[in-house]
């Protein structure tokens, strides 16, 4: 199963984190999905305190190439308390 942490650090057990900062599996910009995933082959992304630092300008896009990334049965955790 291909699962993501975006904004995530090594820390996070069957998860391949994506952060710019900090102690990541992958350094990249979260927004930018097309750097480190295809289309359709993501199981599940996971986010703990990451979604509310995205611009509100750019979250529309971001779910939406989030969904392209998905594959048709996909899991989307946001963690916010």
């Amino acid at each position: 199963m291909l699962k993501f942490d975006l904004g995530g650090t090594k820390d996070h057990d069957d998860y391949i984190s994506v952060n710019l900062s900090g102690y990541a599996n992958i350094k990249s910009n979260i927004l930018d999905l097309d750097n480190f995933c295809n289309d359709n082959t993501v199981d599940e992304f996971y986010m703990s305190h990451t979604y509310e630092h995205i611009n509100p300008i750019d979250t529309p896009l971001f779910l939406k190439n989030v969904l392209r990334k998905l594959k048709k049965w996909w899991n989307f955790k946001n963690k916010t308390y």
